[in-house]
């Protein structure tokens, strides 16, 4: 028969021992021991109030902290966004103005994020420098459990979370992509423990879910003059130098009327290439048996040539609020030059336009420029034919 003897006094963190365990650090605002008699190695430790054991404080989605439970133990945290594809507008809240206002889009790109997405946390009443825990799932938790690592963003086992991979809610929500090396198109579920001081982990909160987006990438091409910047035109593409542009032997360099015009744009996050080569490397004529070579440098300080040079890039940001992980084009420099100084339609790919970023919505020209020399016999069909490609990567 066991006799418990309660004792009044205060009880500090070195009474709180037994012969098989002992709790370091411990501090009640109230309460008492008992021992059991003639045993010695069993000690009960409560506050004065009970803890409560009420199943109806319990769920599979929740468990209410009830009566001075309250001291030790942290609430249950929810999920307050998930988010990968959204656009126009977010769910979240403390991320930059592009992201709140803008959606995903503004981060990754058109059609969203295909590897990567943004959670933020609903603390539930938690203090600012509680911990929180972030599990993910492709299968809602039945047999694929994961944590986030609280240093790459990447899942990863479970059973390797460290103590690491317990953030502030402040620390989780400063990047924005806080989970990392999703699977494209593919449904995934999250949700959040906390943890407030020793032995106050909570039960996993309420589960939040989104959906990866497809790679995506897509080109157009358009014919228009400088002040079409908005023609939308169909194939065959044809550009020529005639009436006030025509090629004249030792005549002046002359630009093209029309220009050619590059829609571009990608989600794949390290952006993509515009790529240009020609067939004859310079304008043939099979009759004349004769080619103006093309070449980078001034045509206006040589006899002859043809080239390209860029008329203007344009990208479209969410201009309120800044231009988030979007990526403006940049031109090679032997493209990029004014005057009549112009890049090689070589036989081979050259590099004219460059991203380092997803893009959204890229409108970028280019001229045509050439002059022709006395070598050059004068005739109808001096033509090249050019071949544009875009290499997005992901």
């Amino acid at each position: 028969m066991f006799v418990f003897s309660f004792l009044s006094s205060p009880i500090f963190a070195e009474d709180l021992t037994s012969t098989n365990y002992k709790i370091n650090g411990a501090t009640l605002n109230s309460g008492g021991e008992a021992t059991t008699s003639g045993t010695g190695n069993t000690k009960l430790l409560n506050t004065i109030g009970d803890f409560s054991g009420d199943p109806r404080a319990y769920s599979t989605n929740y468990r209410a902290s009830v009566g001075e439970v309250e001291i030790f133990t942290a609430q249950v945290p929810k999920i307050s966004c998930f988010e990968t594809t959204t656009d126009g507008s977010s769910s979240c809240t403390t991320g930059p103005a592009y992201l709140n206002s803008g959606g995903m889009t503004r981060v990754c790109g058109p059609s969203g994020c295909y590897d990567r997405a943004r959670f933020e946390i609903d603390a539930q009443g938690n203090p600012d420098d509680a911990l929180y825990a972030v599990q993910i799932s492709d299968d809602n938790f039945v047999s694929d459990i994961r944590a986030i690592d609280g240093v790459t963003h990447l899942p990863k086992t479970d059973a390797s979370k460290t103590i690491d991979d317990y953030l502030t809610k402040a620390d989780w929500e400063t990047d924005e992509t806080n989970v990392e090396g999703l699977v494209e198109n593919t449904q995934y579920w999250i949700r959040a423990i906390a943890l407030h001081g020793d032995f106050t982990e909570t039960n996993p909160g309420t589960i939040a879910t989104a959906t990866t987006a497809l790679p995506t990438v897509s080109f157009d091409l358009d014919i228009a003059p400088t002040t079409g910047g908005s023609t939308e035109t169909s194939s065959p593409y044809n550009i020529s130098f005639s009436n006030n542009t025509k090629l004249i032997p030792t005549g002046p360099t002359q630009t093209a009327d029309d220009l050619i015009w590059i829609d571009a744009q990608t989600n794949a996050k390290g952006g993509l290439s515009v790529l240009i080569k020609g067939i004859n490397g310079g304008l043939f004529s099979a009759t004349a048996n004769y080619t103006i070579d093309s070449i980078t440098g001034d045509l206006d300080g040589t006899t002859e040539g043809f080239g390209i040079q860029k008329y203007s890039t344009s990208q479209l940001y969410d201009t309120g609020s800044g231009n988030g992980s979007l990526s403006a084009y940049t031109t090679l420099s032997s493209y990029g030059q004014v005057g009549n100084t112009v890049g090689i339609v070589d036989t081979v790919f050259s590099k004219v336009f460059d991203s380092t970023g997803p893009t959204y919505t890229g409108r970028l020209s280019l001229f045509l420029k050439a002059r022709a020399s006395t070598s050059a016999t004068p005739e109808t069909d001096y033509t090249e034919s050019v071949i544009i490609v875009v290499v997005p990567r992901y």
